[in-house]
């Protein structure tokens, strides 16, 4: 999920519904479902989905309070909170609580799916604003806003710079 949307490494580990006392174990590209990776990463008690805290590698504060900010629109979900333990350490932690019949990954999905919608409108509005400039002033529609998105064709933004 992490890697599709944000380009980082996600573990994934149920705890009880406070902050874990200690940092999460990382897993490399492997999504951990409650406690069930083993005995030893959560309490066996953990195996509620909504209550889970999501470790993201690669991430900082960025998309954590973006990720806050979406996650606590919802209607769905109780609390969200995000912490960076460490600046030399590559690790952004999210934790969310929802209400019951909503599971927290769910939610996360969705507020992902969300700002990656808000970016697209951002952008979108961006061309748009830029084409109308250009028309109103003479200027040749060249640069980004006769450009496609990135995303949508492919190119990395290392490869656009």
């Amino acid at each position: 999920l992490a890697q599709a949307i944000s380009g980082g490494d996600i573990a994934r580990a149920a705890c009880p519904p406070q902050f874990l006392p200690e940092p999460l174990p990382h897993f490399l590209g492997v999504a951990m479902v409650g406690g069930s990776a083993s005995a030893s990463t959560a309490p066996a008690t953990a195996n509620d989905p909504c209550n889970v805290t999501f470790q993201f590698k690669g991430e900082d504060h960025t998309l954590g309070n973006a990720l806050r900010y979406m996650l606590m629109k919802s209607p769905d979900v109780e609390f969200a909170g995000y912490t960076v333990p460490h600046p030399s350490e590559p690790y952004m932690n999210v934790r969310v609580q929802t209400h019951e019949g909503t599971k927290a990954e769910d939610a996360v999905k969705e507020a992902l799916g969300n700002i990656s919608a808000v970016c697209d409108h951002v952008l979108k509005s961006y061309n748009k604003a830029t084409k109308k400039y250009a028309k109103e002033h003479g200027l040749p529609l060249e640069g980004a806003a006769s450009r496609a998105s990135p995303r949508a064709t492919g190119v990395s933004s290392m490869e656009t710079s």
